[in-house]
Order: structure tokens, then C-alpha cells, then sequence
């Protein structure tokens, strides 16, 4: 099977003219996979949940997406943070991927299940390394610590053709973050992952794809499709998409250009 993983999204109906198709340019590259995995920023809700209404879109993007692809199942992972986002946004945001066909998960540790993928969104691990908001977070009381806890699920999930995808946030902004991301994707494929799929930075970074024994690590991809544009930060004009077989266990990217138009930034290929 052929894994296509995309950068960060983050969409959004603040600005004067919202982009409501910002995937066109990049149609023929979305038909190599034969799973499409794209995580979310913001949430899809009809009610201003946030100060700033850029993180709140009304799934229009999403749509004109399937509408490229309809025969291609598209992974949705978005951080459902009901502690900063709300209760019914969350759910706002589940109920509309429900409706329109698209494959996620609303629980932090059950995993989604696909033909003989094994899909974890762990995009929430950051908070659950606060323990006084892990309450809130999973309905149980962990004692022991966060790696533990992970790698357990992980390896409880493993069969013999099976293969296990962890989607994750990720700081890579110093080197002791990346040594941070680097070691617990090592202990996820030690466990039985076959590929570590990391986000949460605008652009690429440096030897941005590791193999490792028999798994694949992906730092980050960079933002594919950004309409909260932090103006103090720099944006390069560049991002990749990854391509993951998972019989030859072969990986190949594809470079995907960047413009701003808009007030979004958006792939030109």
C-alpha cells in the first residue's frame, strides 16, 4: 500500500476572500496514493470557539479535497484539544468528518483501524505530559510515565501484516528537541511501528526523513496550506509531500512549491 503524507493544514473564513480550494494546484499529486494522511490545525465548527477565527473553518477546504480524490481515503488527524478548542467545537469537527466519509479517530489512544493499517493520532501527546490536565485528556489514571504508557498501546496492536502508523506532534526547534522526537520514534518502531510521522513545524528542516531499522521516521513536512500566517515568522517557498510503500519499504518526496495569495500560504506546483 502506498502511504501519501501531506504537510500541516491549517484552514480557515476569517480572511475577506477564504480560499476554498487550496489543493488544485497540486491535483495530479494527490492520485500516487492509495491512502491520503493530512493533519489538521484549527477545528471545523459553525460557532466562534476561538479569538482568532482563522483556526475555525467550515470544511469547504476539506471537501474540494475529497472532490479531488473521491476514491482515495483521506486520514484526518487534527488536535482535538477540548481543553483550548471546547467541547462542541470538537465534536462540531467530528460529527462533519463522520457526515462526509472521512477516516479519524476521536480517541487519543484507540487506534484507527483501515484494511491492515493501524493508525494512531497521538497529536495530544504534548499535553498529556502535564499531569494536571491528563485528567481531562483520557479517562484514567496513569501512574506510570508517558513513554511507557505509548509504547505498550503500540506494541499491544502489533500482528504479523499488520502495519502501524503513528502520527505525532513535534518540536524540532532545537537540537535537544530533536534528540527528544528522534529517541521516542526510535522506541515506536522498536515496538512495532512501521512509520513515525511527525508535525508542527511551518517549514522543512534538515535531514528531514530517517530510516531506521525497519521503519521510516518523518520529521515534518512544513505547512502545506496556511491561512494563520504568523507575520513575524519567515516563510520558505518550499514543502515536500512523502510517498511510503509499505512492501518495498521505499519512501520517495515530491518538492511542492509555496505562494501566498490571499493571506494564506498555499501549494503552487
Amino acid at each position: 500500500m502506498r502511504l501519501l503524507f501531506l504537510g500541516t493544514c491549517t484552514f480557515g473564513d476569517a480572511s475577506s476572500s477564504p480560499v476554498l480550494n487550496p489543493f488544485e494546484n497540486i491535483s495530479d499529486c494527490l492520485h500516487i496514493g492509495d491512502i491520503v494522511f493530512l493533519n489538521m490545525n484549527g477545528i471545523i465548527s459553525p460557532r466562534k470557539l476561538y479569538s482568532n477565527e482563522k483556526f475555525n473553518s467550515s470544511g469547504k477546504q476539506l471537501l474540494s479535497l475529497k472532490k479531488l480524490i473521491p476514491h482515495i481515503p483521506i486520514v484526518v488527524t487534527f488536535k482535538n484539544d477540548n481543553l483550548a478548542r471546547g467541547d462542541e467545537g470538537v465534536k462540531d469537527t467530528e460529527r462533519f468528518l463522520k457526515k462526509n466519509g472521512f477516516i479519524f479517530s476521536a480517541d487519543v489512544l484507540k487506534p484507527i483501524l483501515y484494511n491492515n493499517l493501524c493508525i494512531f493520532d497521538f497529536t495530544t501527546v504534548d499535553l498529556l505530559v502535564d499531569s494536571s490536565i491528563m485528567k481531562h485528556t483520557i479517562p484514567l489514571h496513569i501512574t506510570a510515565t508517558l513513554d511507557k504508557l505509548l509504547l505498550d498501546i503500540i506494541s499491544g496492536y502489533v500482528k504479523p501484516i499488520r502495519k502501524i502508523i503513528i502520527i505525532i506532534k513535534t518540536h524540532v526547534r532545537t537540537n535537544v528537541h530533536r534528540l527528544l522526537f528522534d529517541c521516542i520514534s526510535e522506541k515506536m518502531i522498536d515496538a512495532g511501528a512501521s512509520v513515525v510521522f511527525g508535525y508542527g513545524n511551518h517549514n522543512l528542516v534538515k535531514n528531514n526523513y530517517k530510516k531506521y531499522k525497519k521503519g521510516l521516521i518523518i520529521t515534518s513536512l512544513g505547512d502545506l496550506v496556511n491561512c494563520n500566517m504568523n507575520r513575524e515568522k519567515c516563510y520558505e517557498n518550499k514543502t515536500e509531500i512523502c510517498l511510503y510503500n509499505t512492501l518495498s519499504k521505499r519512501y520517495d518526496t515530491l518538492e511542492i512549491k509555496r505562494i501566498i495569495f490571499e493571506e494564506c500560504l498555499l501549494p503552487d506546483n
